[in-house]
């Protein structure tokens, strides 16, 4: 129940730059990296003014918060691999994003919406909240773990994606019967 507020230009100047960023295997790695700097220090911007102390007191809200980061965390991570050569073990950068940002926000919003859209209120339960829990102990054995300890890697990978099969499996279990009945409200989906 908070405001959260909004400043058009800053939200203008983020499409821009990201749609810009769209082009970026056209640009110069150091105009790319430019870019992504640039970018990120605005998504750092929007996010101090959108109240983080106060949505990342609640797991339902504050993994979205958390998503956000992993972008903002992305962001840097691809301008250092456009400007130098790091020695991290794997795609660093589009690990952080797809198991940070999409790793995180996806199940997340698969709770919110199956529950809204079957008449439930989109509170997390115990087993939604354990859900964001295994995805990130995946993103810490796919993202961390190996830059630890790089011997390991093909247990980090086969960890990270038992860690996906299991909190998906938990969220069909628990959401397709809700989707296959009516709503709980009577009205229509």
């Amino acid at each position: 129940q908070v405001d959260i507020p909004r400043n058009e230009t800053l939200d203008l100047s983020i499409k821009v730059l990201a749609g810009l960023l769209v082009f970026e295997g056209f640009l110069s790695p150091m105009i790319s990296a430019g870019l992504d700097v640039l970018l990120a220090s605005l998504l750092a911007v929007r996010f101090v003014l959108w109240k983080p102390n106060l949505a990342l007191r609640r797991l339902d809200i504050g993994v979205m918060y958390w998503g956000y980061l992993f972008i903002f965390a992305q962001l840097l991570l691809d301008s250092i691999g456009q400007t130098s050569s790091p020695a991290w073990v794997g795609n660093l950068p589009i690990h952080v994003f797809t198991f940070g940002a999409m790793g995180l926000v996806f199940p997340a919003m698969l709770v919110r919406i199956s529950k809204g859209h079957t008449g439930r209120k989109p509170v997390f339960d115990a087993f939604d909240r354990a859900v964001p829990w295994i995805m990130m102990l995946a993103l810490g054995f796919r993202v961390v773990a190996p830059q630890i300890h790089s011997g390991g890697y093909p247990y980090w990978i086969a960890l990270a994606a038992a860690c996906w099969f299991a909190a998906f499996a938990l969220l069909g279990w628990r959401y397709i019967p809700f989707l296959m009945q009516p709503r709980v409200d009577g009205r229509e989906h």
